[in-house]
């Protein structure tokens, strides 16, 4: 069964990523395109999100339906997504994929943040469900 996590981060949980990832490459592109300073980001007016980036997490699928998920994103959010495959071992022992999915809070070059209406997440997370069940 396909299992899909959804969880804004707040900047204090950079940690969390960090611990997380075990190849320089990608915690080099984590560090160059999502968890930027806040004078990267174009000036705005009030406070700032709560947030600071959006951590998603799919477990067992193809490599090929993880590529349809990150276009997924990048189309829906138009900000750079920092993915990479990971392994777990779940209750029974048995070696498991999960592929992680990271973008910033805030678009890089306008400041804005990801509006999170009503049911924002929901319909997400059946827009990634959709893509996964493509064949």
């Amino acid at each position: 069964m396909v299992k899909v996590w959804i969880k804004p981060m707040t900047r204090a949980s950079r940690r969390f990523v960090y611990e997380h990832i075990k190849d320089e490459q990608v915690l080099k592109e984590v560090k160059e395109k999502v968890f930027l300073p806040k004078d990267a980001y174009q000036k705005r007016r009030g406070r700032l999100p709560m947030y600071d980036s959006l951590l998603i997490t799919i477990g067992r699928i193809s490599r090929q339906k993880a590529e349809g998920v990150v276009h997924l994103l990048e189309d829906r959010f138009h900000r750079p997504v920092v993915w990479w495959e990971d392994t777990y071992q779940d209750d029974e022992g048995n070696e498991q994929v999960v592929w992680w999915y990271i973008l910033p809070w805030r678009d890089p070059e306008t400041g804005e943040s990801i509006k999170t209406g009503k049911g924002m997440f929901s319909q997400l997370r059946e827009d990634i469900m959709s893509v996964i069940s493509e064949e």
